[in-house]
């Protein structure tokens, strides 16, 4: 009698495997697509503007929508048939109205002791006011140069430059309360 169990409990632990396997969540447990975490999905790159060089679905908070594939065997309640979502990437474009680098730093350097460039960013108070000074004796003329170079003045509406894609983008490092600058302790 002692050995008749031990089969039995074998065959019993190997029912309950195959049971408890891979099968996929019920359809009220799967949780949102937005709620996956990092390597449960890839995105595809997204679709870049032969015209503008940005990402087609660029919006003004510059972030973009993407399509996402699930990886083999996540499950989720937002999939359609191809196992695909969108998601929408925080910060993953550089909006622009329209206001061109190189233009804005040619005026600048040629014009802007009358304050074309100040005129051509929308700063309308200082473009009048470098124009009646002649760019406040080609002190502020110069400074401009440098800042636009430098890309620190920008549109007055707040947007980025229109650049070419791979153009000369410069993204300032900005700090608060939540940058970790690597103390030791």
């Amino acid at each position: 009698m002692k050995g008749n169990f031990a089969p039995l409990l074998i065959v019993q632990v190997l029912l309950c495997g195959l049971c408890v396997g891979d099968n996929p969540p019920m359809e009220d447990d799967r949780k949102s697509c937005s709620d996956l975490l990092i390597g449960q999905y890839r995105c595809e790159p997204p679709v870049i503007s032969n015209e503008t060089e940005l990402p087609v679905s660029c919006e003004p908070d510059n972030s973009i929508e993407v399509v996402c594939k699930a990886a083999d065997g996540v499950f989720c309640s937002d999939l359609d048939g191809n196992q695909s979502f969108t998601k929408r990437v925080p910060d993953g474009c550089r909006y622009s109205s329209g206001k061109d680098y190189q233009t804005a730093l040619l005026l600048s350097i040629f014009l802007g002791w009358l304050g074309v460039d100040r005129f051509y960013l929308g700063y309308w108070a200082i473009g009048v006011f470098k124009m009646c000074t002649f760019g406040f004796f080609f002190v502020f003329h110069l400074i401009d140069v440098i800042l636009i170079a430098m890309q620190v003045l920008g549109p007055a509406d707040g947007t980025a430059y229109s650049l070419t894609y791979y153009g000369p983008h410069i993204v300032p490092l900005r700090f608060s309360n939540f940058t970790d600058i690597g103390r030791e302790l």
